[in-house]
């Protein structure tokens, strides 16, 4: 199997985490009912909601690589694909990616890389970059010299 494929093959492990985030999304701080003759109480719940968060956090992390590992995937499937300026980016980083790992890589695996790798990929962009417009192509981003 092509590296490229692991991301249709992991579609259903990413549903299984949307469904733990709907869990993590809802509040976590009205769980303390009044203690003293109605009266609020003024326990905080901020440690678990901070947890909550965390975890939240993760399990987006976890769904987004695998979003684009999927996209990544069906662009592999287009004779002549076109992405857009900030898909490029991602199909870049995960050329090199992929490219690393060879055919046949544990899913687990190539989700794990994708993670970490596609985490940073806005974040190493310049200031200057991002000010000079996200919508704007560059041949670059096509592949093109």
């Amino acid at each position: 199997m092509p590296a490229w494929a692991a991301g249709l093959l992991m579609r259903y492990a990413s549903a299984a985490r949307a469904t733990a985030a709907r869990r993590l999304a809802g509040p976590v701080t009205l769980d303390v009912p009044p203690l003293d003759l109605g009266q609020e109480d003024h326990a905080t719940n901020a440690p678990a909601a901070v947890a909550a968060t965390d975890e939240l956090l993760d399990v987006v992390a976890d769904v987004v690589s695998v979003e684009a590992l999927a996209a990544y995937a069906r662009l592999c499937m287009e004779p002549e694909p076109m992405p857009g300026v900030g898909t490029a980016r991602v199909v870049r980083r995960l050329d090199g990616l992929l490219a690393d790992l060879g055919p046949g890589a544990p899913t687990a695996d190539v989700q794990r890389r994708a993670r970490g790798s596609l985490s940073s990929l806005y974040l190493d962009r310049s200031d200057e970059e991002q000010r000079a417009g996200l919508g704007e192509a560059r041949a670059e981003d096509y592949g093109q010299k």
